[in-house]
Parts: C-alpha cells; structure tokens; sequence
C-alpha cells in the first residue's frame, strides 16, 4: 500500500512544483527528495496541488455561477412572445412535460420517452428525462432555449398526447386529430337519442366506483360536506365500497392559510413552525416524501412526533407523496397529525385507504396531481373532508404556478359549494387571487410566506383575499 501512495507522490510532485515555482525559487521542502517527505512536507504538497487545480469550465459550474449569455435581438419578432421567451430561456435550465397517449403503463410510457430522448440527442439536443406518472414525463433541458425545438418534434409524435412549456401546452399532431374524431362521433350520437341512451350507459358501467360513501364520522370530523348519492339503488349496487352515515349537514367553509414547513430552516424546525403560528398561520403543512412516489425523500412521522411534542395545540396536516399510504396512518395518527392527505394515483382502494385514517381519528384529504382529471376524483369526494389540487408537479421544487389548474378547482367549488379545497405549488401573493377566484379556500404556501421579511402581513393580505371571494 505504501509503495502504490509513494509512485502517485512521485508522478504528482513534478507537475505540482514545476506549476508553482521555477527552479530557483523552489523552498527547501521542495527540493527534498520525495522519499525524505515528512508528514508536514507531504501536507503542504497536496495543499499546493489544491491550490493548482483547474477550474471548471463554465457550462460545469452551477446555473447561478453561469456567466450570462448574450442575448441577440436583433432578429426577433417583437410581436412574437415565443420568440422573445425562448432567447430569454437560452443557457439555462428549462423543465418541460410531455404527455403520452393510450392509457399506457408506467414501463410503456418509459420505453416510449426514451425513444424520444434518444432521438433527441441524435439531434444534439440535450434532456435529460424523469417518469412523473404513468403516463407523464419531465425532460429538463440544460439549455432551455432547445425546448422549443425539440417541442416540434415531439408534438409530432404518433403517442404523443401533448408538451406543456412554461405553462403554455401544444398538443400532439395525431392526438388532437383523434379528438376531433371523438367529437364528430359523439355529434353524431346526439342525433341520434337512442344510440346515445346505449353509449352513456356503457360509460356508466366502466364506473363503478362513482358511489364510494362516508365510512363513519370520529369524533374529531367534521360531517360530509355533501352526498354524491340520491337513491337507494346507487346505494345497493355499490354498498360493498364505503358504508353511509346519510350525514349531509351543510358547513360553511373558512379561509385557512398553512406555510409548508419544507421551507423552514429544518434545523430550528420547531421555533420557526411556532414563529409562523404566532404570525397568523392556520395549520402547518407537512410534506411527507418517500423517493418512490416523488423523486425526492424528506422526514418521516418520528419528526412529525418531535414537532408534536413542542407544538401542543397546532392544526397538522400531513401531505403524504408516499407509493404506500397505508402504511404510515397508525405512525401519523401516533405522532399526531390531524389532516391526513394522500394521492388517489398510486392507491388502489381509496376507500379501503379513506376508512383507515377515520379509524384512527384523522381527517381524510385527497390529493390529485397536475396530469390527473378531476373526474377521477369525484367518485370519492362524499368520504374526504378536503380536496387538495396540486398546482405544481410534487416532488420537484423551483416550478412555476400552474393557472391551468384552476378549471379543476372551479368544478369542484361549483358542484361541491360546502367542500375544503386546498391549492399547492407556486402560491404566493401573486397567484393568490387567481386562485381564490376559483374557489380555493385552504392555501398552502411555502417560500411566500416562510421567507417573508413581515411574515404576519403576508398571511394576512393572503387570507383576506380568500375571504373576499367566499360566499
């Protein structure tokens, strides 16, 4: 072992000190044979060859260490947004999601996106790309001004459903031909009442789980805001699901502010969960990720029970970005949380998972991801006491609000008028009123609120916009 250090000391040595010194301004440690080295001389070494190493080329170095690049506008379209975004986007880091059609599985839709980056980078156009759904994908461009043209070859894909950029989606080619096609079918069956009778009862039986009723109501819920049910025979045929408690009592919503304590400074996690209770904050909102449902992996309910033991009297809710929510209600109920959030896409009976949270005395939240309808939803809204509407895709941080979010919030206020609806993702005082006007009432918020200079005002200004448009 010491034989192979001395032969990497000597083929170092030479190029060390001939970089640092010429001959004659060589020190007398230098000059010492490397056999002779001593501990002090050796350190000293490998101090000088820190001192020597190279530095990174500039598309090496982290995005905010970047030199900016010159942009041309010369021969710009001023009337042309693109355009000006798209130069705007140039050496820097651009997130991009790109849908595939079909219904297809998770291994299909990987196999489908990694034909597509490969092709792609046969094009020099480098993405990196990460699976977000079934059906859904990231491609995260290092130079975000490549988007835009590898969007034009994506949306001519025959699977490809759609490319979402900064907010703004371009459908695929051959998908949004097939919708036309849809719509001409079913213009077709309108004329005719009968054919149509025969379609919408075929719809119906693909759904069955569109009855999934209140289990029970503990003793620390609030009743079902309202019953999806209107006769006994929707209740025969489905009573296998959820059992009803019938309770349809009508509850006025409130408007609730919770920061995401994700944000906080997680070393002082429980002075600055109390800081932001003391400044108005309604509940604390905790995001639970376990690395398999969401790339990232945060805390788990041992903290949630640390946080509990400092904080005796505050609202918790728990967003669970977990592949196996059932697992963590005992330890969640155990360590004290009130609102038990989880995603519906990874559960196979939301029922089953819904009637365990009650059981152990939480209140049931439901949360759906950017790519998921709000009709897959509907089924279960008389079992959850909120509805949480991802307005971002979880699991990445750093993504901009998404407005087109909102029609799902809208459905839901205006079929759901008693229901607790939350928001997430890119909620701050900027995007606050958009979503109030849709009906959200329940706002998470993270660096708006946590890295506020006058934390008590922003919350304020926030809750008070919410109150304006609650009837």
């Amino acid at each position: 072992m010491k034989t192979k250090y001395l032969l990497l000391l000597l083929a170092i040595v030479p190029v060390v000190l001939s970089k640092k010194f010429k001959a004659e301004e060589k020190p007398e440690w230098a000059k010492k044979d490397i056999r002779d080295y001593s501990e002090a001389d050796l350190e000293r070494l490998l101090d000088q060859w820190e001192e020597d190493e190279e530095p990174l080329e500039a598309d090496e170095l982290p995005e905010h260490l970047r030199p900016q690049p010159k942009l041309d506008f010369s021969n710009l379209d001023s009337k042309n947004p693109e355009d000006l975004l798209k130069v705007s986007k140039k050496g820097r880091t651009l997130m991009t999601f790109v849908s595939v059609t079909g219904n297809p599985t998770r291994d299909e839709a990987e196999e489908i996106t990694k034909l597509w980056q490969t092709s792609l980078w046969n094009n020099h156009i480098q993405a990196e790309r990460y699976m977000v759904d079934d059906n859904r994908a990231i491609f995260l461009f290092k130079d975000g001004a490549q988007a835009w043209e590898a969007k034009d070859f994506l949306v001519d894909q025959e699977r490809c459903k759609g490319v979402t950029i900064e907010n703004k989606e371009y459908p695929g080619t051959h998908y949004f031909k097939a919708q036309n096609e849809q719509i001409e079918i079913t213009t077709k069956l309108e004329m005719y009442p009968a054919c149509f009778t025969i379609h919408m009862l075929a719809l119906s039986c693909r759904r069955p789980g569109l009855v999934c009723l209140r289990y029970k109501t503990s003793t620390f819920r609030a009743a079902a805001p309202l019953s999806l049910t209107s006769t006994d025979n929707r209740q025969a045929l489905h009573s296998t699901c959820c059992a009803s408690n019938n309770n349809t009592k009508k509850m006025s919503i409130q408007a609730k502010i919770g920061p995401s304590i994700l944000n906080a400074d997680l070393a002082n996690l429980a002075e600055e969960s109390q800081k932001l209770l003391d400044n108005g904050a309604d509940y604390l909102h905790l995001d639970v990720m376990d690395g398999n449902f969401v790339p990232n992996l945060t805390f788990g309910h041992p903290m949630v029970k640390c946080l509990r033991n400092k904080i005796k009297s505050a609202f918790f809710e728990t967003h669970m970005m977990v592949h196996n929510p059932e697992q963590w209600i005992a330890p969640m109920a155990d360590a004290g949380v009130n609102l038990y959030t989880f995603h519906i896409e990874p559960v196979e009976d939301v029922c089953k998972v819904s009637r365990l949270v009650q059981e152990a005395g939480m209140k049931v939240g439901l949360a759906i991801k950017p790519g998921t309808g709000v009709e897959q939803i509907e089924k279960y809204i008389d079992i959850a006491d909120l509805v949480l509407v991802m307005t971002v895709e979880p699991g990445f941080g750093g993504q901009s609000f998404m407005a087109d979010m909102m029609p799902k919030v809208e459905w839901l206020r205006s079929h759901y008028p008693n229901l607790d609806i939350e928001v997430d993702g890119g909620v701050g005082p900027k995007t606050i009123e958009c979503c109030a006007k849709s009906g959200a009432n329940w706002i998470v918020s993270g660096t708006a609120v946590v890295g506020a200079t006058d934390q008590r005002q922003v919350i304020s200004d926030m809750r008070g916009v919410v109150q304006r448009y609650i009837k």
